[in-house]
């Protein structure tokens, strides 16, 4: 679906919303990033999608507290991970191994 698309299913984002406030993060963020001279990345800052939820209940606040302070420590093994191996995810973007300087 285009963003047209989007719009016409569910309307604009809200000022103020969780959307807003997020777009506008991401927008000051990758408009900054963008004036450095080399930017580290090559492809795309951002994902394109976040997901968020309704927490209901304090079980379910407690699983979602341990899940953000386990889920850096899984980032080594993820398969995109600039360490992980040539895979079929990382394949496209992929940049060859740094060569040190001459001399």
């Amino acid at each position: 679906p285009t963003m047209g698309d989007t719009i016409r299913q569910f309307g604009k984002p809200q000022p103020r919303s969780l959307s807003s406030i997020i777009g506008g993060f991401k927008s000051a963020v990758t408009k900054q990033t963008n004036t450095l001279p080399n930017p580290s990345y090559e492809q795309k800052l951002w994902q394109s999608r976040f997901w968020d939820c309704i927490i209901r209940d304090d079980a379910e606040l407690a699983r979602i507290r341990q899940y953000i302070v386990d889920n850096p420590m899984k980032w080594a093994l993820d398969k995109l991970h600039p360490d992980a191996e040539t895979n079929k995810y990382n394949r496209a973007w992929r940049r060859p191994p740094r060569t040190p300087p001459p001399p």
